[in-house]
Order: C-alpha cells, then structure tokens, then sequence
C-alpha cells in the first residue's frame, strides 16, 4: 500500500507517458499555428480550387459563392488567429 502511495505523491495522479503526449500534442499546435501564419489560405473545398460552379449538367458555369471565385479559403486557424489579433487591437 506505501508502493501505490509513494507512486500517485510523485506522479502527481497522472498517469504514465502523459507529459509526453502533452508534449506530442504542443508540438502539434506549434506547427499548425506556424504553418497557418506562413499558409494563411486552402484549396476551397466546394469548387475544388477553381473558383467557379456549374449545375448539374455542366452547361453554366458561374463563380463559387463560397470562395467569391479566388478559388481559396482563409483556414479556421487563421480566422482565430485574427479574430485574437482583431480584439487586441480594439482593446487598445
């Protein structure tokens, strides 16, 4: 029982290897938040990246109200990114 004890005092209560996931999972946000500030945009998923629509038939063509026919969308990192950006701004 002083085994079980002496264990959860100097593992905090966590279990094993989760500093290293915690570890994993920073990195993670780390390189996403870097790529998003070098990569701001992504292929627009409705139109595929070319920025225009069709109907069904494939007759008229007119542009993507999706992406307003840039044929890009800003990722959901980015638009975080600024919307913090955004209220420190207006804070100031």
């Amino acid at each position: 029982m002083t085994d079980t004890l002496a264990a959860t005092a100097t593992a905090g209560g966590l279990p094993p290897g989760s500093g290293s996931v915690a570890l994993v999972v920073l990195a993670a946000t780390l390189v996403y938040a870097v790529s998003c500030t070098w990569w701001p945009f992504r292929r627009c998923w409705v139109c595929k990246g070319t920025g225009r629509r069709s109907r069904k038939d494939g007759k008229v063509f007119r542009p993507c109200r999706w992406c307003r026919g840039t044929s890009r969308r800003l990722r959901i990192g980015r638009r975080v990114f600024n919307a913090i950006r955004a209220r420190q701004r207006d804070a100031a």
